[in-house]
C-alpha cells in the first residue's frame, strides 16, 4: 500500500528484525535492511575481521564505537561480552536504527552510552577522545568508522594511543588519510596491518560490502625478552 505524505516511512519499516544464526554476529538480534539481510544471515558479512575482531573485543572493557552506524559492531560487544559501549552516530536515521539494536542485544542499559548528532554538530573532528576517557584506566578498544575524520580523532587520542591496553580498528575510505594514520599509530608503538577482502569477494553478491573501503587493525604486542 503506498504511503501517504502524512505518514512517511520510519527508519525501521523498511527492516526486520532477524536473529542471527551464522558467522560473527551469530547470536545476536538485529533490524537489518534487505541489502544487510542475506549477508549477514549468511555470515559473510564483514568475515574477513571475524577472528581479530573476536578477540580484541574479548580482551576490552570499554568500546568506543565513532561512527556506529546501525550498531552490528556495539551490538556484539553488548551482546558477547560484559564491556560498556559508547556509541557516537551523526545520522539521525542510522542513530534510531542503533538505538533499537543495541536495545535488542544489551543486558543492561547502563552498559550503554549513545551519543547522537545533538553531542558533535560541528562533525566527527570535534570528538577530543582524551576527554571522553578521562581518567577511566579500563582496556579499551576503539572503532572508528568516520568517513575522512580519522585522522582528527587519532590526534585527539594521543594519551588513549599511549597506553598498552588501547586496540584499534579503522575503517578507511579510499586511501585519503592512510599514510597518515599508519604512521602515527607506529609512533605509539601499534602494530599495524590492512585487512584484505577475501579472495571469494568479487563472486559472492554482496551489496553491502564496500570495495573501496579497507579496513586497519592496530594492536599492541608485549616484547618477548630472550633468556640471557
Amino acid at each position: 500500500m503506498m504511503k501517504s505524505a502524512a505518514h512517511p516511512v520510519t527508519a525501521l519499516e523498511n527492516r526486520r528484525l532477524t536473529a542471527v544464526r551464522r558467522g560473527w554476529l551469530h547470536g545476536c538480534e538485529l533490524y537489518l535492511s534487505r541489502a544487510e539481510s542475506l549477508p549477514v544471515r549468511t555470515g559473510v558479512y564483514e568475515r574477513e575481521l571475524r577472528h581479530r575482531f573476536e578477540s580484541m573485543a574479548a580482551a576490552a572493557d570499554l568500546f568506543i564505537d565513532i561512527g556506529a552506524g546501525e550498531g552490528f559492531f556495539s551490538s556484539y560487544l553488548v551482546r558477547m561480552t560484559q564491556a560498556e559501549v559508547i556509541a557516537f552516530e551523526a545520522d539521525n536515521d542510522a542513530f534510531k536504527v542503533l538505538r533499537q539494536n543495541l536495545g535488542c542485544n544489551a543486558s543492561s542499559d547502563e552498559q550503554l552510552t549513545l551519543r547522537g548528532d545533538h553531542h558533535f554538530a560541528d562533525g566527527f573532528g570535534v570528538i577530543q577522545l582524551d576527554q571522553e576517557i578521562g581518567s577511566d584506566s579500563r582496556a579499551v578498544m576503539l572503532k572508528i568508522d568516520a568517513e575522512g575524520d580519522e585522522l582528527a580523532l587519532l590526534q585527539g587520542a594521543t594519551r588513549l594511543l599511549d597506553r598498552g591496553d588501547t586496540s584499534v580498528l579503522i575503517r578507511l575510505h579510499g586511501k585519503r588519510n592512510l599514510t597518515a594514520c599508519m604512521h602515527l599509530l607506529d609512533e605509539h608503538g601499534f602494530s599495524v596491518e590492512m585487512v584484505s577482502p577475501a579472495w571469494w569477494r568479487p563472486f559472492v553478491p554482496d551489496q553491502s560490502f564496500d570495495q573501496e573501503s579497507r579496513w586497519l587493525i592496530a594492536e599492541k604486542h608485549a616484547f618477548e625478552v630472550l633468556p640471557s
